[in-house]
């Protein structure tokens, strides 16, 4: 029977100590491979693992650890560790356990700052499209079912519409009013295309979208 109870706590044991380790991998895994930083930047890792390590860093003139500028040190991953560049450059950080049990090894970058500096002057010039594009088709759910007014009225995918009932759009807002207006007066409207240099004149009568209670063409158009 007592040799039950110690096998049982045995296992057990085994048990927590692999657990444990998972725990520790996984929290390590996620740590960066690489962190990059700027001159006299601070930073921390939080691990929140119970466990005592060796801090070693090949470069304490380009990081420093906890405040530390020895190339070898212990510390408490419990606490986090507290990063500190210098100077531009390289520095790696390792950390140990029990001596050399490698745990992680890290490089960290310290990278001249950089600054832009905002500079020009405005010549008062607004660039404007000659149309608006069209870049497809859309169905629009109407009450007689799923319609595209703009397939319908054969408008094609590329097609510059430059110009509304002879009107040319100034914004896709004033395309929005436009359409609006036409359907409420259950009016077709009409489309001067652009296609591949030559000018088309189309009929469009757009629909009402049973969702959004608009009128639309059914076409995905930018400006």
């Amino acid at each position: 029977m007592e040799r039950k109870r110690k096998n049982l706590f045995g296992f057990m044991l085994v048990i927590f100590v692999i657990i444990g380790l998972s725990v520790l991998l996984k929290q390590f895994a996620s740590l960066p491979y690489q962190i990059r930083m700027f001159p006299g930047q601070e930073s921390s890792l939080n691990l929140s693992l119970p466990v005592h390590a060796k801090a070693n860093i090949d470069r304490p003139e380009h990081l420093k650890v906890n405040g530390q500028t020895a190339s070898s040190f212990d510390v408490n991953l419990n606490k986090p560790l507290i990063l500190q560049s210098g100077e531009v450059g390289n520095a790696e950080l390792k950390l140990t356990m029990f001596g050399k049990l490698p745990l992680k090894q890290m490089k960290v970058k310290i990278l001249p700052e950089l600054k832009v500096v905002p500079g020009g002057q405005t010549i008062g010039v607004k660039l404007k499209s000659d149309g608006i594009l069209v870049v497809g088709h859309h169905a629009v759910v109407t009450a007689d079912g799923k319609k595209s007014p703009g397939e319908d009225a054969e408008v094609k995918r590329g097609d510059w519409i430059t110009h509304l009932d002879g009107k040319k759009p100034e914004s896709m807002k004033e395309i929005t009013k436009m359409v609006q207006k036409s359907g409420t007066a259950k009016k077709e409207i009409e489309l001067t295309l652009d296609r591949g240099g030559k000018t088309i004149k189309l009929k469009l009568r757009p629909a009402l979208d049973q969702e959004s209670e608009q009128y639309r063409m059914g076409l995905y158009i930018r400006d």
